[in-house]
């Protein structure tokens, strides 16, 4: 097995960001290296057999003010993201996306793509393909690239995560319904990922967790739909929905709350619901997560996940790792919501 950045930062006692720094010889950021500090790096390198490969080498040794980012799909939620990477990145940094739609293999695909063209960093949103693990491992550890993801966080690799409180978004929001004097909250997830992703997991036990706290673990119904590729797509939606309200019809007594877990399945409810005469609140409210810019105007009740400050706390915390400065403490940084109640919902 070759040596990694990891293996010489570890028998140093230093992080692999520094070590990276003292190989190239520079002194960047406010983390001035010693001439001394330089050596001993290097000395160390050689020794335990580290040398970068030439990929590697060009890929560090020249800075190319490109921010690469890695997104699973184009939504009202990661246009706000971009939104805000731009706003904090440019004009010093140019940002190029790349769309991996929850494939691993696309994903893979494109690390690759974003490594020839030497970025300089990169801000992703892991896919949930467990295969892609090893292309993180190699952009942080053997390449030194700086990697920020978003919203969710890889198994086994502790890498710089900026995200929005699933957990907080369901406890929060279902806590406020069940004050209401609902009952009978029944939530609905989709993903286009094939396993539990971080932010299903804790959204999932937040909901509960507010639920049992309240007495009301008989009337949990947690419905979890995996693998449902470009599920926003209209055509795809009708069916998810549909077979959501069929559940809810179908189930007595029903509930009074359906809480789905994205603005797209609420407002595709919203249409169906109209379609099959169903009045929302007076039969069923309808309460959702994203609070996207349509939401208002439907007067849905939705908890604001605030998707462009999480573009802009990800780029600055990228730009600080570029620049070689160690301000991030090994932890999640986890945004605030907001649970705005609106028409679609009302008190028993």
């Amino acid at each position: 097995m070759s040596v990694t950045l990891k293996d010489v930062a570890n028998q140093l006692g230093l992080s692999p960001a520094t070590v990276s720094i003292a190989i190239r010889g520079k002194r960047a950021g406010k983390r001035g290296l010693s001439p001394e500090t330089i050596q001993q790096v290097c000395l160390t390198a050689k020794q335990m057999g580290y040398y970068p490969n030439a990929l590697a080498s060009s890929l560090v040794n020249k800075k190319t003010n490109v921010i690469g980012i890695l997104l699973s799909s184009i939504s009202f939620s990661t246009k706000e993201t971009l939104a805000g990477i731009k706003k904090e990145v440019f004009p010093s940094f140019t940002p190029m996306l790349t769309i991996h739609n929850a494939d691993g293999a696309s994903e893979r695909a494109e690390i690759k793509t974003l490594i020839t063209q030497r970025v300089d960093g990169i801000i992703a949103a892991f896919s949930g393909d467990f295969e892609s693990v090893g292309a993180y491992r190699e952009l942080s550890e053997n390449l030194g690239v700086p990697v920020v993801l978003i919203d969710r966080s890889i198994p086994d690799l502790n890498l710089p995560i900026v995200r929005y409180d699933h957990y907080g978004c369901t406890y929060q929001a279902t806590k406020q319904l069940l004050s209401l004097g609902h009952k009978r909250i029944h939530f609905f997830s989709v993903s286009s990922s094939a396993t539990l992703l971080e932010g299903h997991k804790l959204r999932q036990e937040g909901y509960i967790d507010a639920m049992v706290e309240a007495g009301c673990k008989d009337d949990i119904v947690v419905d979890f739909k995996p693998s449902c590729h470009d599920w926003v797509e209209k055509g795809n939606l009708k069916p998810i929905v549909g077979n959501i309200l069929d559940s809810w019809s179908n189930n007595k007594p029903a509930a009074t709350v359906l809480f789905l877990d994205n603005d797209y399945l609420a407002y595709e409810a919203l249409n169906q619901c109209q379609s099959r005469g169903i009045s929302v609140p007076e039969e069923v409210s309808i309460m959702s997560i994203g609070d996207y810019f349509f939401s208002e105007y439907v007067n849905l009740s939705s908890v604001s996940v605030k998707s462009e400050l999480m573009g802009i706390k990800a780029a600055k915390l990228l730009l600080s790792l570029i620049e070689g400065e160690e301000n991030w403490d090994k932890k999640p940084i986890i945004l605030p919501i907001e649970v705005r109640m609106r028409g679609t919902t009302k008190r028993l």
